[in-house]
């Protein structure tokens, strides 16, 4: 089993128990990506997953208690005659007192099954608008734990939207396009800074910004065969 078939299997448990499920989401960027974010109503919970029980995915899961309802973190099971690591224990015990739940994700019995071996306790205080404003529809399109490193981000969405916009109205300004595009920015000023450095960095490289006379149009690139 790898870590995105894991994954998989949790976010296909929270679904079938009414969680709205959210793979791979970031608040902010200069904050870790939380593997699984699920909703329901206005309730939060974050689950790190990770093949085996290790400091990394203790860790992250820690860092999210402040932000959510609920954090878990998903493995696998120890198999039958495996011998555990020396520190798991102290994992175990640490989860236990910062009040994270542990999940069991077991694809050896007939079908893959999902299981609550430790419950999380909640935090009635958590500061949840972070991950409630963040997650959205496009979330679903980009599995958890994926090994390509493909993830929804506010930047791609915005890109995605510019590069539609030139696609249907080449020859425009950057200002004309910022106008008309929502975007992640929290100015259109700060927008055409940073995007105008982007196209000519060739980090947009969908697009390119040519000059006519005085004015500085958005075209779409020339690809070379």
């Amino acid at each position: 089993m790898t870590e995105q078939e894991m994954a998989a299997h949790v976010v296909e448990a929270l679904a079938r128990d009414g969680w709205e499920v959210y793979p791979e989401v970031r608040p902010r960027q200069d904050w870790p990506r939380a593997d699984i974010v699920a909703v329901m109503g206005r309730r939060v919970m974050v689950v790190e997953t990770k093949l085996q029980l290790n400091l990394t995915v203790t860790g992250q899961a820690w860092r999210w208690q402040p932000w959510a309802h609920w954090v878990y973190v998903a493995t696998s099971p120890p198999r039958l005659g495996s011998q555990r690591s020396v520190g798991q224990p102290v994992l175990d015990c640490f989860l236990r007192q910062k009040g994270i739940g542990q999940m069991l994700v077991d694809i050896l019995c007939d079908k893959p099954r999902v299981a609550v071996s430790s419950p999380a306790g909640i935090n009635r205080t958590a500061v949840t608008h972070y991950l409630l404003d963040t997650v959205c529809e496009q979330h679903r399109a980009y599995a958890a734990g994926n090994a390509r490193q493909e993830y929804y981000t506010p930047f791609r969405e915005t890109r995605q939207r510019l590069v539609r916009y030139v696609t249907q109205n080449s020859g425009c300004t950057l200002k004309e396009a910022i106008a008309a595009i929502a975007h992640h920015y929290k100015k259109d000023s700060t927008a055409a800074a940073c995007l105008a450095k982007w196209v000519r960095d060739g980090v947009i490289d969908e697009l390119e910004l040519c000059r006519n006379g005085k004015r500085w149009e958005l075209q779409l690139a020339e690809r070379g065969e």
